[in-house]
């Protein structure tokens, strides 16, 4: 159920506590064993940025990629070429998300305040990283999408390094975290938690794989499945009682050993 602020008249869903642009209370709240407002993004801003998502990772890559390989068909695979690409749409669609979220920046203001967001975020992203590193011991074999990053962070670790551990996570957290779990909270009222997190962390799983193509190695493809599956369950988690806060540093910290690793090697 929604309702309109009794100050500024915005319209928000009815279990946030006070409303997302002016702050003010809410004597209606409807209280929820929920208490991450974002779970509560109203269900027309989180289609519009899986639209922004869509039409950033995978309708504008293509157009670009179509015209640069019609100018010079090399340039496709080129490390630079595909990191200048990845980190442009990424920052084309963080712009778009702080455009769409603007009137809930309070909530996400407000929960990079508490220190306790920061902690369990650092915990769960080292955590991530560990049972991770432990399924990829018994499961070596690396997929298509962690051999494209490694290359990039190889070739251009400084450029890399703002586009994998830092923009990435931020602009992943808002896809599947805020958008997708918010969305699965309008679905059902019984099961919403379960409904949020399979969908976040299906969808999380999906995109990281590759089954088309044609040196695709679909061994390699399905092994790497347990491994983003921890980290998409962590992240829904860190989400779910830490917040915006909670799940971007967790995202952060993971995605920053192993760049580490990576750059170490």
């Amino acid at each position: 159920m929604r309702k309109n602020c009794d100050n500024c008249n915005f319209s928000f869903d009815n279990r946030i506590e006070f409303c997302p642009k002016c702050s003010t209370k809410n004597n209606g709240f409807e209280k929820t064993s929920i208490k991450n407002p974002l779970f509560f993004l109203d269900i027309i801003r989180s289609l519009i940025i899986l639209a922004v998502y869509i039409v950033t990772s995978y309708i504008l890559p293509t157009i670009v990629s179509l015209i640069v390989q019609s100018v010079n068909p090399e340039i496709i695979n080129d490390s630079l070429f595909v990191l200048s690409l990845q980190f442009g749409i990424t920052m084309i669609a963080i712009g778009g998300f702080i455009v769409i979220l603007w009137n809930y920046k309070s909530i996400i203001f407000n929960s990079f305040k508490k220190w306790q967001n920061y902690v369990f975020g650092i915990v769960i992203g080292i955590a991530i990283f560990g049972l991770s590193f432990l399924v990829n011991y018994f499961l070596p074999l690396e997929n298509s999408n962690q051999l494209v990053v490694e290359n990039m962070v190889k070739s251009y670790p400084v450029f890399a390094f703002f586009t994998v551990v830092i923009f990435g996570p931020i602009s992943e957290e808002v896809i599947y975290r805020v958008c997708l779990m918010s969305f699965g909270s309008k679905i059902t009222k019984k099961y919403t938690r379960l409904i949020s997190y399979i969908i976040s962390c299906v969808l999380f799983v999906l995109v990281h794989l590759n089954f088309i193509g044609e040196n695709v190695n679909l061994i390699a493809e399905i092994s790497a499945v347990p491994g983003y599956l921890i980290g998409a369950l962590g992240l829904a988690f860190a989400y779910d009682y830490f917040g915006f806060t909670g799940s971007t540093i967790a995202h952060i910290v993971n995605n920053l050993i192993s760049f580490i690793i990576i750059v170490a090697m």
